[in-house]
């Protein structure tokens, strides 16, 4: 695959950012939202997806989702895809998709948690964090492309309305400001490979977040 930070070409390169979001939100939650995602060339995802598949087949495994990866009480199902797994087999497929995600591009993300649990809403949150999550693909576009260069946004399909019409507003201000950015749409992660790899490292990402925020860091 194609390695990454990639500057200095003779042409304007078109990129892709494939993202995920992870949020625990409910009362008796940790009230974290994650949002994240790989940067990426689409010539690049394409070399990504069958090393990707090839770990899926190793494994007897059809596709990758965490929530069901990590419902091994199946508190939230009867069953999951990977109940054949032993724990040593488990760690070693999540590790060896986690370094193939590695290979698929530049990380980027964004984690944020309440300041204030009584007044920062729902809304509120979701709207920081995508804030965060733009200014950051922003800052790695003017760090590490060429001026000129163009990102999209493939994001995971979302049920809720107002996670579309937030991350919708909140890119048109950025592109509106001058930011180097292109189009936006949704697909199925069980379809399209590249957002597994955004679900792997989107829920890894607020797991950790969980960890600082528990500490009362801001």
């Amino acid at each position: 695959l194609s390695s990454f930070p990639y500057k200095g070409a003779d042409f304007y390169m078109m990129l892709q950012v494939c993202a995920d979001e992870s949020y625990r939100l409910d009362d008796g939650g940790a009230k974290v939202i994650a949002i994240c995602g790989w940067l990426s060339r689409p010539d690049n995802l394409q070399g990504f997806c069958p090393f990707w598949s090839a770990v899926l087949k190793a494994y007897g495994v059809e596709y990758f989702h965490f929530n069901e990866f990590a419902d091994r009480k199946h508190l939230y199902s009867d069953k999951t895809p990977y109940d054949h797994l032993n724990d040593i087999e488990r760690e070693n497929f999540l590790f060896d998709l986690a370094l193939v995600a590695c290979e698929m591009g530049v990380p980027v993300g964004a984690c944020v948690s309440p300041n204030n649990a009584a007044t920062d809403t729902e809304m509120h949150l979701i709207i920081h964090a995508y804030k965060w999550f733009f200014a950051g693909v922003h800052k790695v576009m003017q760090e590490k492309f060429d001026i000129g260069d163009v990102v999209d946004f493939v994001f995971d399909e979302n049920d809720n309305p107002i996670w579309k019409i937030v991350m919708i507003e909140t890119l048109n201000a950025f592109k509106k400001n001058g930011a180097p950015f292109g189009n936006r749409g949704y697909q199925d992660d069980k379809i399209f490979i590249p957002l597994q790899a955004a679900d792997l490292y989107v829920f890894a990402m607020r797991q950790n977040a969980i960890r600082f925020y528990s500490t009362n860091r801001k």
